[in-house]
């Protein structure tokens, strides 16, 4: 899930735990390993525990998402007071101004990292029973981030010396898919190239959202349009903001992500004003992956996990809330 411009200031307390064998120059340290429950009605959402100002709290990791993010019916509970946002403050999703409030927590913490204070965006948002919010990019700071959702795990790394070291520490002989990202600045999100039937997209890779999407102008760009050979009609979608976007599905022959081709896909394109991206890489390609992020290194590792991935992820019936 996305929005953008807020200037977040925190402090960042961890703890760093056993490094990981990389090479002999690269300390991969720990920081941080998290324990991830997959919600939703295909599990395509990771939501990971925290506490904010003492009272637990549960918030999907988004790495699509520049901000820390809270849903305004969960605010109560966590004794929280939303507030008018400052002058220049705008959010937006699907491409669209969503209308939203600003709250600051003295404390929030997870899986050992401390922030203080913890600021938040609040929206009218809801995408499911029991979650409270979003963890975006504010709280991953400069951390690279290991997605291994097969096994239950989110890692935050710190590390060092390893600016020219392959970072899928876990792969072996298995070939790694790199995907060259965009460079990182503060806040940012996970930009790189990707190929949709031989067309040059810019994707987002978005933990915070369940499906894979196109905006309907870049499936158009790829061949696939609304009308067209094996194209339906699925209603409408919307994210934390505004809802009510006209979404398709159709068939794809192939998306291209780093050095691995996947054939033969359904994937969704959405009517999309003003998006950020050309397409969304969602929860559905990272749980049929095992994936870092390196912003040390402005790359995205990523191997398959089990036979069939994300051409096999049904795509009916969507998640509410979904983008």
């Amino acid at each position: 899930m996305r929005c953008v411009c807020w200037v977040v200031c925190t402090l960042l307390s961890i703890l760093i735990l056993p490094s990981v064998a990389v090479s002999a120059q690269c300390d991969l340290r720990k920081v941080a390993e998290l324990p991830v429950v997959m919600h939703g009605a295909r599990r395509l959402r990771p939501v990971v525990a925290a506490t904010i100002d003492g009272v637990d709290a549960n918030l999907i990791f988004d790495s699509g998402g520049a901000l820390d993010m809270l849903f305004q019916a969960s605010t109560p509970r966590l004794r929280l007071h939303p507030q008018a946002p400052p002058p220049g403050f705008q959010m937006r999703s699907f491409g669209q101004t969503v209308q939203a409030q600003v709250t600051r927590a003295g404390h929030m913490a997870f899986g050992g990292i401390e922030v203080a204070p913890a600021d938040f965006v609040v929206t009218d948002g809801f995408v499911g029973e029991g979650i409270d919010g979003l963890l975006g990019q504010a709280a991953m700071a400069n951390y690279d981030v290991e997605f291994d959702l097969a096994d239950g795990v989110i890692r935050l790394f710190a590390p060092v010396g390893c600016e020219s070291s392959n970072l899928a520490y876990w792969a072996g002989p298995q070939r790694v898919s790199v995907v060259e990202l965009e460079p990182f600045r503060e806040a940012a999100r996970p930009f790189g190239p990707v190929k949709v039937n031989g067309v040059l997209l810019r994707a987002l890779f978005d933990s915070g959202t369940p499906d894979t999407d196109l905006t309907a102008v870049s499936a158009g760009r790829a061949g696939v349009s609304p009308g067209g050979p094996g194209v339906r009609d699925a209603g409408t979608t919307g994210g934390v903001g505004p809802g009510g976007l006209k979404n398709w599905q159709g068939p794809f022959s192939s998306l291209v992500i780093g050095d691995e081709t996947i054939p033969d896909l359904i994937l969704n394109f959405t009517e999309k004003p003003n998006a950020s991206a050309d397409l969304i890489i969602g929860a559905d390609y990272f749980v049929t992956h095992r994936i870092l992020i390196s912003k040390s290194q402005s790359k995205l590792y990523s191997t398959p996990v089990g036979e069939g991935g994300l051409a096999a992820q049904p795509k009916t019936p969507r998640d509410p809330g979904s983008q």
